[in-house]
């Protein structure tokens, strides 16, 4: 299995697991570890998917250390199918301050 499948899985075992939110540093390291937009897109979207509060806020802490204009990019559009929860709404604003409104 190549490194960004490896990521994938061990994110969804966090997301699906009862004790996930324990592990919630190890979903803010997959986000700030990942090498390339695409894998970044994919986790961003499963941590959405989740739907959970502590899913989103380890985003959030992710992205308050994230530059890469296309990884926030991928992030702004995953979020537009957030639940409106605060995690997601403070996700939203960390990257509006990097990018700008969105258009």
């Amino acid at each position: 299995m190549a490194e960004p499948e490896l990521a994938l899985a061990l994110a969804d075992l966090l997301l699906a697991h009862p004790s996930g939110e324990r592990a919630a540093g190890a979903l803010t390291q997959l986000l700030a570890a990942a090498r390339g937009v695409e894998l970044y897109a994919s986790l961003a979207a499963s941590i959405v998917a989740a739907r959970s509060e502590w899913a989103l806020v380890s985003f959030a802490d992710a992205l308050e250390a994230e530059t890469g204009p296309a990884k926030l990019a991928a992030a702004r559009e995953a979020l537009s199918l957030a639940p409106p929860l605060p995690a997601a709404s403070r996700a939203a604003a960390i990257i509006e301050r990097r990018l700008g409104p969105s258009a």
